[in-house]
């Protein structure tokens, strides 16, 4: 296993060591978990590219990068969520997006071996909710007590509001460009059913 796979590893190993920090009834155990947060995000960056410049792209690599990543970011969102410092309808629009785009790249990945690229608006969404999230962790931690001169929960949650915005706006992206594939496979199930 390369060090792109270990880190990959890492980052699903990372979700419930998040977690548990935010259940300390303390600033620090919030402060720790947004820590922990950002680590995972620089290996989300480094694996792909470790995989790429090493040759070490495989098919573990390819499963296991994008549901370490919809992992991480789906149980903070929930924690937040019960926290009362994210709206519910964003973690819905979000989780809602990736299993569409899982779903359509996983239907042209059986038609034939195609690969859906992500998008720029997938990358988008990805950096919001990078910074959003633990701007959010941080205040949930009490920071804006200590320093109430740095707006975090407004300026995570707007981000986390453009994060939703982005991903509906991929998801849409995502079914226009795939339409055909998206038709062709209806089609087809419902001769399977006529047939």
């Amino acid at each position: 296993m390369g060090i792109a796979n270990k880190l990959t590893l890492l980052r699903i190993l990372l979700v419930p060591v998040i977690l548990a920090f935010t259940l300390f009834d303390a600033p620090w155990g919030w402060f720790v978990a947004a820590g922990l947060f950002i680590l995972a995000s620089i290996t989300d960056l480094v694996d792909g590219y470790l995989a790429r410049s090493m040759n070490q792209v495989s098919n573990f690599g390819k499963l296991m990068d994008p549901i370490a990543d919809k992992l991480i970011v789906v149980s903070v969102m929930l924690i937040l969520n019960d926290a009362g410092l994210l709206s519910i309808w964003i973690t819905l629009v979000v989780v809602a997006r990736e299993f569409w785009i899982s779903g359509i790249r996983l239907l042209a990945a059986t038609e034939g071996g195609r690969v859906v690229a992500a998008s720029w608006w997938g990358k988008i969404k990805t950096i919001t909710q990078c910074i959003g999230l633990p701007m959010l962790m941080v205040a949930a931690g009490g920071v804006e007590k200590l320093f109430g001169f740095f707006p975090l929960l407004p300026i995570g949650g707007a981000l986390m509001v453009i994060s939703a915005a982005v991903a509906l706006i991929g998801g849409i992206d995502y079914t226009v460009k795939n339409y055909g594939l998206i038709h062709n496979r209806a089609g087809a199930k419902e001769a399977e059913h006529d047939g």
